[in-house]
């Protein structure tokens, strides 16, 4: 993917798995959250989610997904676009 001219600007859905299974169930649930653009969703990864749930995430758009290495790559120039 061409992270040098990735739209920051369109609508994204980041996803990530739980650090836990619910009570009574061994299996690990997906939860996943909407934002109105990627630079909103990439600062969520980055800022808000704890360690495990973190090291899971990926980021979904229209032009594709994004994996945890691209979403550090993109972070990391969010000062510098």
């Amino acid at each position: 993917m061409d992270l040098a001219n990735f739209d920051l600007n369109q609508p994204a859905t980041v996803h990530w798995f739980a650090t836990s299974p619910p009570p009574g169930t061994d299996t690990f649930g997906g939860e996943t959250r909407h934002f109105e653009s990627v630079t909103d969703a990439l600062r969520f990864v980055m800022e808000d989610l704890t360690e495990a749930p973190h090291a899971s995430a990926w980021i979904t758009t229209d032009a594709g997904s994004l994996t945890l290495v691209e979403i550090t790559l993109l972070y990391s120039t969010l000062d510098r676009r």
